[in-house]
């Protein structure tokens, strides 16, 4: 048997590469997986600018070959693509290689099975801990194919899935971060195709070390193109387009949950959906209101994952702005919330801060500081009960049995301190909040 040892962060392969992650541990892990999906399987692969990621895809790739598995090659793509693609080719799986955005010069490997249903935690160390690694006979060594045109089905499929015709009608203002990934080889065609104007920002091949979440310099322009040039709306994407962030046209970032408020209008009443159990509870009373069943869940990767493959819900959110479109695909697609967005936005003929402002209030407890936000973070994560996760726009933290959220205001170049304002323990938690920022350091 194999004994490798990767470094698993969130349920992924995370490491270094050159230096956690060789080309060679990349080989070894792909032919691990290779034997997993099995000989003449069809897996497909894809990646972001980073050198680094194509070097140790191609290793991967190599790995899969080596197990007789063939390999549908996507190059540049994101993370919802890979998704996609796998149940409109009949794959067996898929694996998409990025930039990590939590630690700097890390990259991450997402690794995927039939239909599209991302592979994570526990079940993904199982296969690595326990499969052998079975070599296929040399006249049996798996291809490589090259498939350029994936962009372009993958637009089309959005496209379709969506009334493209309300949006088109609507034309759209939009700024666009793209945090140097690949959306920007499929976000000028899909604007095309919706008629929608559009400013992209952070956009090319630049080669970087990589955006580390928060990305508050993204915010901050994003925000204040939004205000200047009279936008309907901005939108800060992750390297891979796994994740994002909504700014309103007044300029405000939005939380995940708020963007699901947005979305709420096109859900038929009677649905279910899926949420992690430490988003604000806000959510609960809004959907509920409209009769659509909330089915909350451990905050878990596997978790969300599971429960959408099982009950394949009309949509499935955490708290950090990844979202789950089970009727289109089992992976986490920024690019098909965001036109989902825009789509329950035409329908309803308004701007998007007065569609946040008509639902459910107060929806959470604000304290503002003038400390940096990293400050804060560092603050109130220091506590001994709490847990706590970055995600674009700042962080998201369970404290004393209770969700927050620490975010930057790009209005007044603040911090804000957001405390569920269902929390039980409401008065508790805001004074500890408040006794954390006040306390000074220990030397």
């Amino acid at each position: 048997m194999i004994i490798l040892v990767y470094k698993f962060i969130r349920g992924r392969i995370v490491g270094k590469p050159n230096l956690e992650i060789t080309p060679e541990d990349a080989a070894e892990l792909g032919a691990i997986l290779g034997s997993w999906y099995g000989e003449k399987s069809i897996v497909v692969s894809g990646r972001d600018y980073n050198p680094s990621s194509r070097m140790l895809k191609r290793a991967f790739v190599a790995g899969l070959m080596s197990a007789g598995v063939d390999v549908m090659d996507f190059h540049e793509s994101l993370s919802g693509e890979v998704s996609y693609s796998i149940k409109r080719f009949g794959a067996r799986g898929g694996v998409n290689v990025s930039t990590y955005p939590l630690m700097e010069s890390h990259v991450q490997f997402r690794i995927f099975t039939t239909p599209g249903y991302e592979v994570v935690g526990d079940e993904l160390a199982n296969i690595i801990k326990d499969k052998y690694i079975r070599r296929t006979e040399p006249g049996r060594t798996g291809w490589v194919t090259y498939a350029e045109y994936i962009h372009k089905l993958y637009v089309s499929a959005l496209t379709a899935f969506i009334n493209s015709d309300i949006i088109a009608n609507k034309k759209f203002n939009i700024v666009v971060s793209t945090s140097y990934g690949p959306s920007d080889l499929v976000l000028p065609d899909l604007f095309a195709s919706l008629n929608v104007e559009y400013i992209l920002l952070s956009s090319g091949k630049r080669i970087t070390k990589g955006f580390r979440y928060p990305l508050i310099s993204e915010i901050k322009k994003v925000a204040d193109i939004v205000r200047s040039t009279g936008m309907d709306l901005g939108i800060i994407l992750n390297n891979d387009a796994s994740s994002l962030i909504i700014i309103d046209d007044n300029g405000n970032p939005l939380l995940p949950e708020e963007t699901a408020l947005i979305l709420l209008h096109m859900i038929p009443k009677g649905s279910n959906i899926v949420i992690s159990e430490d988003t604000f509870l806000f959510i609960d009373r809004a959907f509920s209101y409209n009769n659509i069943v909330v089915d909350r869940v451990d905050p878990s990767e596997t978790s969300i994952m599971k429960r959408c493959y099982k009950l394949r819900p009309i949509l499935g959110f955490n708290n950090v702005g990844e979202y789950i479109h089970p009727l289109f695909s089992l992976g986490y697609d920024a690019i098909l919330t965001l036109t989902k967005v825009l789509e329950s936005l035409a329908s309803t003929g308004k701007k998007l801060s007065s569609v946040i402002r008509s639902y459910i209030h107060p929806r959470y407890y604000t304290i503002e500081t003038s400390l940096p936000l990293e400050d804060v973070a560092v603050k109130i994560c220091g506590q001994k009960t709490a847990y706590c996760r970055q995600y674009i726009g700042g962080y998201r933290v369970r404290l004393m049995n209770q969700n927050i959220a620490i975010t930057y205001d790009p209005l007044t170049d603040n911090t804000r301190i957001l405390i569920d304002a269902h929390a039980q323990s409401i008065d508790k938690i805001v004074q500890k909040v408040q006794d954390t920022l006040t306390k000074e350091e220990v030397q």
